[in-house]
Formats: structure tokens, sequence, C-alpha cells
């Protein structure tokens, strides 16, 4: 995406940056917009409240963007040997109503590693990043009304998993 100028605009620039809306209405350009840091310093994090004026969008990127996260793995537990995640950051998220709560693991068969959100399912992602390995939202092998579950991962899944305690989801802001 490019970023609005912070000079001249037009609001067919606006239309263009902002994905999830196609309009020439800068009232539904602005309510559908993420609120953002830089550009035009009077403006910044103005993004969706009225009065909505051209210049709130000067230096504006809607994205796509990220999230980063970070855990500490808790386990072995049992014969399956389960982990799941202590200490997590990032769990407020920018993409969709619902929060990252943790993830899962069983790592005696190569999963299943489970993506889990507090209090329903959040679909606003794209991928989730974990050293070398991407699980994107499309893939999972399952779902439920809280959590997003892949299974038989590969060996290389199974090592960025337990070797690393932070990650990046991806999304379309």
């Amino acid at each position: 995406m490019a970023q609005i100028p912070t000079g001249e605009k037009r609001i067919s620039q606006i239309n263009t940056e902002i994905t999830s809306v196609n309009s020439n209405s800068l009232t539904t350009l602005s309510t559908s917009a993420n609120s953002y840091t830089g550009g035009n310093a009077v403006y910044t994090n103005n993004v969706g409240v009225a009065p909505h004026g051209m210049n709130e969008f000067s230096g504006y990127t809607h994205g796509p963007a990220s999230h980063s996260i970070g855990w500490s793995w808790l386990g072995p537990y049992g014969k399956v040997e389960f982990y799941n995640t202590g200490s997590m950051t990032g769990t407020s998220v920018p993409f969709g109503s619902v929060n990252w709560a943790s993830l899962g693991y069983r790592s005696a068969s190569n999963g299943p590693f489970y993506i889990y959100w507090s209090g329903g399912r959040n679909d606003s992602w794209i991928s989730l990043t974990i050293g070398s390995a991407t699980f994107t939202r499309t893939g999972a092998s399952s779902t439920g009304t809280t959590y997003h579950a892949y299974s038989s991962l590969s060996s290389s899944q199974d090592t960025q998993l337990l070797g690393n305690t932070s990650g990046t989801f991806s999304y379309n802001s």
C-alpha cells in the first residue's frame, strides 16, 4: 500500500488505500480506516472521529500490517508431551474483535498445534509466522469456536514451534 501524501491529496488516493470499502464518501472512508500514528500531528490517531477531513489522512497507510506476540513455553505435560504458553505478550490484537489468548502444542506426534482466542474465534488475520514456519488461517486443519488447529506438522514446523518464543501475525487492515 502507498502512504497518503502529507501535502495535496485526493479522495481517490484515500479510497485506494482503505481496502475494506470502496467509496467516495469521506465519512465512510474515515470510519473504515484504522487508527494510526504518524502523518499530520494535528490529526494523529484521529481517523474515524468526526469531523472528517482530508488532512486526517496525511501520512496514512492502511496496511497490510503485522502484530508481534511473545510467550514462554510451559511443559511438556503428560505422555503426549503437551505444551502451552505462559507470560504472553501482544494478546490485545489490532485486527478483528477477539484477542489472542494462547498457543498449545502436542510435540509427541508433531501436532496438533493450536492458536487459541479469548471468548470467540478471530478470523481477521492472514498468517502467523513463528521462526521460519508460517501457519495460514485458511490452512487450519480444523477450527472451533475459540481456536484454529493444525495437525500433521512437519519436523521443521515442530522444531520452529518449540525453538521460538515469539511470532508475528500478518493481517489485512
